[in-house]
């Protein structure tokens, strides 16, 4: 009896040791301290080992507590050993200008490595703003474009179709759900708001402008005969923007679409009623001055850098001076030695008990 009890102990130790290990391995992530607030343009990870690695996630954070992908929803792919991100689209315009001091790389077991990245000098009228904003949601511009924010009182008869492209209209003006960013989200009770879906308009020459995810099957959305039936405490929020910062003066509305594409359910975010609308931000709202873990502080590649226009992520990821390598801030080496410290100490409890 007292084997099979030291055998079913000795299997139970190694399951945990097993579990932990791949608890770690699946949680190794590094941050990266640009010592201030930068506009990012680029950042370019190099992995220590690249084998076996091939897409990677890229946050950034002014705050270093609240991150956001700066990749929007993909992840970056690995090619010929580093992963390139870039906020530049072709003919030298930009999606967004973003704050950033931290970043963060989010990987498989292996995420050593080093990061370059690029700046951007702002053009004339354009704004930075940290990924968490604040933003404004006071419905839509002279330009039809905006951010607006509509109740289940606000809804058409019927509900929302998610690719009308005339559902109703805010400020006197259209608003094209079929080429929007769609948020559907729920009040908490601490007053945040639980995104529940949230999809950006799939442009393609073949589709066009339309959203090609259905928020059928989402947790807590009523759909039905094709139409988000909105609840009492539930909001939709809609997001008009060119896309392209620079393309039609839309800028802050094109870098509150650019990162709310990252989002997802479950993830949250405050309205605070400004003006004639609402004041947005993105995460927990919750910001510290340094990480936990105070990570190195990474000297930018080309910290002064313009790049041309129309470059290319090659061109970008050329680093001119290497970045510091920090430590991984999860932690997974302490899991792990306090993981053996405790089977030890299980260990040691059924060597007394043998011993009795």
């Amino acid at each position: 009896m007292k084997k099979l009890l030291a055998s079913v102990i000795a299997f139970a130790m190694l399951l945990t040791l097993c579990a932990v290990f791949a608890s770690a391995e699946d949680s190794y992530e590094k941050i990266f301290d640009l010592g201030e607030e930068k506009v990012i343009l680029s950042v370019t990870y190099t992995p220590a080992n690249a084998e076996g690695l091939s897409k990677v996630t890229v946050l950034g954070s002014a705050d270093g507590e609240n991150f956001f992908k700066l990749n929007a929803e993909a992840d970056v792919a690995v090619t010929d050993g580093a992963a390139t991100f870039t906020l530049e689209m072709s003919g030298g315009k930009h999606r967004a200008f973003l704050n950033i001091r931290y970043i963060k790389v989010v990987g498989a077991a292996d995420v050593e490595g080093e990061i370059a990245y690029t700046t951007v000098e702002l053009p004339e009228g354009a704004e930075a703003i940290d990924p968490a904003g604040p933003y404004a949601v006071t419905g839509l511009n002279d330009g039809g474009y905006g951010a607006a924010v509509f109740t289940a009182a606000d809804a058409p008869e019927g509900g929302f179709e998610v690719n009308a492209q005339d559902a109703f209209t805010s400020n006197d003006k259209a608003v094209k759900l079929n080429s929007s960013m769609i948020t559907i989200a729920e009040k908490q009770d601490d007053g945040k708001y639980k995104i529940l879906w949230n999809d950006s308009n799939g442009w393609t020459a073949e589709t066009g402008a339309t959203h090609t995810n259905s928020p059928e099957g989402a947790a807590g959305v009523t759909y039905q005969d094709g139409k988000v039936v909105l609840q009492e405490n539930q909001i939709l929020m809609v997001v008009m923007s060119s896309g392209g910062y620079e393309t039609a003066n839309d800028g802050v509305y094109s870098t509150l679409k650019w990162v709310l594409r990252g989002q997802s359910a479950g993830d949250v975010f405050s309205l605070t009623e400004s003006g004639d609308g609402y004041s947005l931000t993105l995460g927990d709202g919750i910001p510290v001055v340094e990480p936990v873990s105070e990570p190195e502080t990474s000297e930018p590649a080309a910290e002064e850098s313009t790049p041309a226009e129309e470059s290319t992520p090659a061109e970008e990821s050329t680093p001119a001076e290497e970045s510091k390598p920090v430590t991984p801030t999860t932690g997974d080496a302490g899991i792990i030695a306090l993981a053996v410290v405790s089977v030890l100490a299980l260990g040691g409890a059924v060597v007394v008990k043998k011993v009795k």
